[in-house]
């Protein structure tokens, strides 16, 4: 897994709608379990729609475009 990729993840598990598993360890019933326990979790399903309109709001393409203009012209 690339850097930014385990970023992404630590911070989604921190955000309370994610679970690490190990790439090594884990077995099929592991993912099974993670995702059973996350489908139930009314605390996951609540972080993960918060974070899902912070999502909607945050215009990626533009702000990339900005970002690009405003440091190489």
């Amino acid at each position: 897994m690339h850097p930014e990729q385990q970023a992404n993840l630590d911070a989604c598990v921190r955000k309370g709608f994610a679970i690490r598993l190990s790439k090594k360890r884990a077995k099929a019933s592991d993912v099974l379990a993670a995702v059973d326990k996350l489908l139930r979790d009314k605390k996951a399903k609540t972080a993960v729609e918060k974070f899902r309109g912070q999502l909607a709001e945050w215009n990626g393409p533009e702000n990339a475009a900005s970002f690009l203009k405003e440091h190489y012209g």
